[in-house]
This record gives C-alpha cells, structure tokens and sequence, in this order.
C-alpha cells in the first residue's frame, strides 16, 4: 500500500510538471521571429534558453549571484592600495572575470530567446535590460583597460556602482518602487 502511495504521489508530481511545461506559453509577449537573424521560435537552442530564462530558479540563481557581486564590490572597497600580486586581489579578479562570464551568458540566453533589439519585447527594449547590458560593457571594458595607468580607467572603476542596480532589474516589487 506504502508503494502505491509513492507511485501515486510520484505520477501526480509528474503530472503536474508536464502540465505546467505543456501549459506554459512560451515566447510570452516576444515578437522577434528570428532572433540573431538564426534561430527560429521553433529552434531548439532558442526553446531551450526561453524555458530557462523564464524558470524560477534561474532567476534566483541570478539574483543570488547579483548578491554576491555586489558584496564583492564592498569588498573591493578595502583592496585599494594593495598590491596586485597578493591573494586578495587575485581571488578579486578571478571573481570579476566569473561574474562577467556568467552575467554574459545570462545576456546571451535572454537575447536568443527575445531577440536582440528590433522587435517588441527584445532584450534591449527594456530600460532594465538597457542597464544591465551597459554594466556587461563596462564590466568588460574595466577588464580589458585595468592593467594600465589611464584616467579612463579611473573612470570606469567609478560606473561599478551601477552593478547593484541590477538587483533592481531583477525584481518586480523593486522596479515598481523606483519607477513610481
């Protein structure tokens, strides 16, 4: 009887994953027929990525690692004037080169499944998503430019305040506070 209860309660789980799979409307709100000019609505890649960005737990994965970057940043705060070649700044770095790779692919999966810019409802309609590829670009930039000397550095290192504000991005309840 105890096994018939699990495989009950196992088929009903089931059964209530596929339904939400198979109910879900995929695409929701995204006009761009070919995103990248490539990949179709019915690519699989392009499905793939659309059920990933829109799940649950990437989003949370996201926002935690938004967390962590902007704690990251506070610490950076304290490794001014340390020298380059300590464990500090080497673990620092490492770090920034992982959250630029993983906010990429975040942006590379979100504009595959919406589409980049051309259609209603791609990435970068969105003033949010505006914001959070400006910090992937500047990110990328601080990387590149941080070995030299040069004031435009200086100024780059300045705009990291901005990655916070992805949090804000990444949360309804926050965009609705800061719009209004």
């Amino acid at each position: 009887q105890e096994m018939e209860r699990f495989q009950f309660e196992s088929h009903n789980t089931l059964a209530k994953s596929s339904h939400l799979l198979l109910t879900r409307q995929p695409f929701k709100d995204v006009e761009c027929e070919k995103s990248f000019w490539i990949f179709s609505k019915e690519n699989i890649f392009r499905q793939w990525c659309d059920r990933a960005i829109t799940h649950q737990s990437f989003e949370n994965v996201i926002l935690l690692l938004i967390a962590i970057s902007s704690v990251k940043l506070a610490w950076d705060t304290y490794l001014t004037g340390v020298d380059e070649d300590t464990t500090e700044m080497q673990v620092s770095k490492a770090l920034d080169i992982f959250f630029v790779i993983v906010f990429t692919l975040e942006f590379v999966m979100k504009a595959t499944a919406m589409g980049l810019a051309l259609d209603k409802g791609s990435y970068l309609r969105d003033v949010w998503n505006q914001l959070d590829f400006l910090i992937i670009i500047l990110s990328y930039l601080d990387l590149f430019l941080s070995g030299g000397s040069l004031q435009a550095v200086k100024v780059l290192r300045c705009f990291r305040v901005l990655r916070p504000l992805r949090f804000i991005s990444h949360n309804v309840s926050m965009k609705i506070v800061v719009q209004s």
